[in-house]
């Protein structure tokens, strides 16, 4: 049983790693640019808009924020910066606070 389970586990390491590659590959290529989506409509001053971008490694390779956000992902357990709240991403805590409220 626990040779089918070590199997199983090993089996599921390349399927993550084809749906995380596969998330930022459809994040990347998404028309228009992401420092836009940050700034919204406010008029902001090319020298804003340019530390944004550095902020968010925007002005990196694509490779290396793959890497980076890979590393981060799996060996920190980050899961990114959540723009609508303004905080650090938080995986399954609206689904802890709507279970904890029922």
């Amino acid at each position: 049983m626990l040779r089918y389970a070590l199997r199983r586990l090993l089996a599921a390491i390349p399927l993550l790693l084809a749906v995380l590659t596969l998330t930022f590959v459809l994040v990347e290529t998404a028309p228009g640019d992401p420092a836009d989506l940050l700034i919204g409509d406010r008029p902001v001053s090319p020298e804003v808009r340019a530390r944004i971008t550095a902020a968010y490694g925007f002005d990196r390779p694509a490779p290396e924020r793959y890497l980076r956000w890979l590393t981060a992902f799996t060996l920190r357990g980050e899961w990114g910066w959540s723009v609508s709240r303004g905080r650090p991403a938080q995986p399954g805590s609206r689904w802890a606070r709507t279970t904890a409220s029922a």
